[in-house]
């Protein structure tokens, strides 16, 4: 007969718990670093040293303390190593040449590259020819001023005309108007020098609103003198004679020496 299987007994298992011990974790507590204060010397920037360099020339020229130069300086322009162009705001300025190897100018002269027959640096007038920005002033209202031109006042001596030398008075230069005889009383001026003499005055004068005259010869058209009070519409009036390219100037208020 088929075999009859012995019974399997298991007996229980019981485990015991594992104790572990328990584990403690002191707190740690960490010191913080002492970090020594960090103190940093002012760093003269580039534009404080060109600033630096030029303020003294700039204070004995125009007699103003340094916290006044300083608001008017406007910054600089790198031409190469050894030139800058500093900019100084010299509004409402009177600026004293005297004694210091400088002139005033204008632009018409630099765009001209010469004061009378004195060059002008090659790096100014690059400059200029660079940055065009820099030709234009504006008024309060952004729009541009126009470019006033360097003339040469001009007087009639003898019935000679000679450019009046440069004066300290300017009541004096307001006394000299000539008598024309087609333009009547005006002030006189030349585009160019009539005779090459450093010590003539140059004027900056407005002449963006010239009535132009384009005939060489018309001093010999007596036509012109029925026209005669066409001119009172304008306060300067452009004209040749003898060659020459003249202006008349009506008013005072359109020129001032430089």
């Amino acid at each position: 007969g088929p075999a009859t299987p012995e019974p399997v007994t298991t007996e229980p298992v019981t485990t015991e718990p594992v104790t572990t011990e328990p584990v403690t974790t002191e707190p740690v507590t960490t010191e913080p670093e002492s970090i020594e204060p960090v103190t940093t010397e002012p760093v003269s920037t580039e534009t404080d040293i060109i600033y630096n360099l030029c303020k003294e020339f700039f204070m004995k020229c125009t007699s103003l303390k340094e916290d006044e130069s300083s608001k008017r300086y406007k910054g600089f322009v790198e031409i190469d190593t050894n030139n800058f162009v500093v900019v100084f705001n010299c509004t409402d300025l009177e600026i004293n040449t005297e004694n210091h190897d400088t002139a005033n100018v204008i632009l018409d002269e630099i765009t001209n590259k010469k004061v009378i027959e004195t060059p002008i640096a090659e790096f100014v007038t690059k400059f200029f020819e660079e940055h065009e920005y820099m030709k234009y002033v504006t008024d309060e209202n952004n729009y541009p001023i126009p470019t006033p031109s360097c003339l040469y006042m001009v007087d009639i001596i003898d019935g000679n005309k000679e450019n009046v030398i440069k004066s300290q008075n300017i009541m004096s230069i307001l006394d000299i108007q000539v008598e024309h005889p087609i333009f009547g009383n005006i002030y006189l001026f030349s585009s160019k020098p009539l005779e090459i003499n450093t010590q003539i005055g140059r004027y900056s004068v407005f002449t963006n609103k010239s009535l132009y005259m384009m005939n060489r010869d018309f001093e010999l058209d007596e036509n012109l003198r029925e026209y005669k009070h066409d001119f009172d519409d304008f306060s300067v009036v452009c004209f040749f004679e003898e060659g020459v390219k003249y202006y008349a100037v009506y008013t005072q208020t359109v020129f001032m020496e430089i």
